[in-house]
């Protein structure tokens, strides 16, 4: 009795060759330039959707190509995505969530201090809202001597 095998004809592809390192750092420039083209990589292989879900390729990712997704329908997979980026500190989510907490949710405290952590990371914008709230809620001095530092460090230009 002879039994007949099939062989398979593997295909090596760039993806199973590279490393994982230089895979992330290509997926965080893709990141950088179109969420929409890392979305589409993600779709395209198991490995590939790994590498793209790390902490270091969504810290790249554009953030307002994602609000811009935050509308019917897309609006929940959008939501859990910027909760997900905001679980893997991405700067310009933790600032976002840190206004929504702070100014929609009235969780004072708690958005507060998430716009100082992105003050002390040099986010320019954080530390202009956060000294507007010391001067509005009475911490004048503060909240000046805040202003003036980051007057100073990025310029009266770089406010808009």
């Amino acid at each position: 009795m002879e039994v007949e095998v099939k062989r398979r004809k593997f295909t090596t592809c760039m993806v199973d060759i590279l490393p994982s390192e230089v895979l992330a750092t290509i997926l965080s420039f893709v990141a950088k330039s179109s969420p929409a083209d890392l979305f589409r990589c993600k779709l395209s292989c198991k490995r590939l959707r790994r590498i793209a879900e790390e902490k270091g390729v969504l810290q790249q990712i554009h953030l307002r190509w994602i609000k811009a997704r935050i509308s019917w329908p897309h609006r929940q997979a959008a939501e859990k995505f910027f909760m997900k980026c905001v679980e893997n500190e991405h700067p310009e989510a933790l600032l976002e969530f840190g206004f929504r907490q702070y100014f929609n949710t009235l969780v004072v405290d708690e958005g507060l201090t998430m716009l100082e952590e992105q003050r002390s990371c040099r986010i320019p914008v954080a530390a202009y809202v956060v000294s507007l709230i010391y001067i509005y809620t009475g911490e004048e001095e503060r909240g000046v001597k805040l202003l003036e530092n980051t007057i100073n460090s990025i310029g009266s230009a770089g406010i808009v």
